[in-house]
């Protein structure tokens, strides 16, 4: 089991908000389900693909950053 991205949590908590109606108050359970939802989730097919991603994506920015 690995840790999720601030990001996943984060992308995870917000489609929680968005299915429940935008209705604000939830904020704190939403962050905490997503977090709790995405440790259980075997590293596999969309967590991979997202950690694969976001890999990439800094590797990326890091070659792009003068030095």
């Amino acid at each position: 089991m690995t840790q999720p991205t601030h990001e996943e949590i984060a992308k995870k908590a917000y489609a929680l908000y968005l299915a429940r109606g935008a209705r604000d108050g939830h904020d704190i359970d939403d962050w905490l389900d997503s977090e709790r939802s995405l440790k259980a989730q075997p590293l596999g097919s969309a967590r991979e693909e997202s950690v694969a991603t976001e890999q990439y994506e800094n590797a990326d920015l890091e070659e792009r950053t003068p030095g």
